[in-house]
């Protein structure tokens, strides 16, 4: 999902936020991997409902209600089936009582963007909705042909309005209103599929697993070398069997100690595929 540069600023920590704040495509990488990731539970507590929130234009301004992971076959990958909710200026009054129950019996959780990221979600969710369509959009009715413009919120594209047309709105499959705490608010969502973006191959240099692999071989055999460090190599004692404090180094590399010959020998099978002479 993230490419090499993105999960190394990413790795980073806090210290570093600004290396790919201002990089919209890996914030709303960001956004995406952490709700996927807080809905399985990967993280601790499973999370089903969420808000993208700017702090800035007002809070939450849509709210992404998860129902479950599905195979995404044609993707290779999995999509978070969820129900989309706008949270428009004219219907947060009527959506007042199910938002109230949602957050008192659940909780919501917030989900920040920038304001460029809000915007990109505003483009972004009528494509999430698009993916998994199984209705039709009447031409008569449809603000998409009456308004000419997807989304609808463009070109501006402030919050407070949905980007989306009503002809999907309420259209869930049953297994959505069997949990009673988004009932209330599905006849004013419409579904979509949420998947993780990917970073094309010739735009972006890709995580390298074989340089991640040798990276985790050097640090295995290092803390091996830490390991061992001041004690036998075959016994694992610290002291010789003559009692002489000093372990003897194998002749060859330097790089490994013995308390007795006998050790030596009885590791030499393990060890001489390591054992190199060492340069002077």
């Amino acid at each position: 999902m993230f490419s090499d540069t993105e999960r190394k600023a990413l790795m980073a920590g806090s210290s570093n936020i600004e290396f790919y704040r201002g990089d919209l495509m890996t914030e709303m990488k960001e956004s995406i991997h952490s709700i996927i990731v807080q809905y399985a539970g990967l993280q601790g507590n499973h999370c089903s409902f969420f808000g993208l929130h700017n702090e800035k234009q007002g809070g939450n301004y849509m709210l992404i209600l998860v129902n479950e992971l599905r195979m995404d076959l044609s993707g290779q990958g999995i999509v978070a089936d969820c129900a989309l909710l706008p949270l428009e200026y004219e219907s947060v009054q009527t959506l007042g009582s199910g938002l109230r129950n949602l957050m008192g019996k659940s909780g919501i959780v917030s989900v920040k963007t920038s304001d460029a990221e809000t915007k990109a979600w505003l483009q972004f969710s009528v494509g999430m909705v698009e993916r998994c369509r199984t209705w039709t959009h009447n031409q008569n009715k449809c603000e998409y042909y009456k308004l000419k413009k997807i989304p609808l919120t463009a070109p501006d594209l402030s919050v407070g309005k949905s980007p989306i047309c009503n002809c999907g709105k309420g259209l869930f499959p049953t297994s959505f209103y069997a949990d009673d705490r988004i009932k209330p608010l599905l006849p004013y969502a419409t579904r979509a599929a949420l998947g993780p973006l990917f970073s094309p191959p010739y735009s972006t240099k890709p995580q390298d697993f074989k340089d991640m692999a040798r990276k985790v071989e050097e640090r295995l055999a290092m803390m091996s070398k830490e390991i061992r460090e001041g004690t036998c190599g075959g016994c694992g004692t610290s002291k010789r069997a003559d009692g002489d404090e000093t372990l003897m180094k194998c002749a060859r590399c330097k790089g490994i100690e013995y308390c007795s010959k006998e050790c030596q020998k009885g590791d030499w099978k393990r060890h001489k595929a390591d054992c190199q002479v060492r340069e002077t």
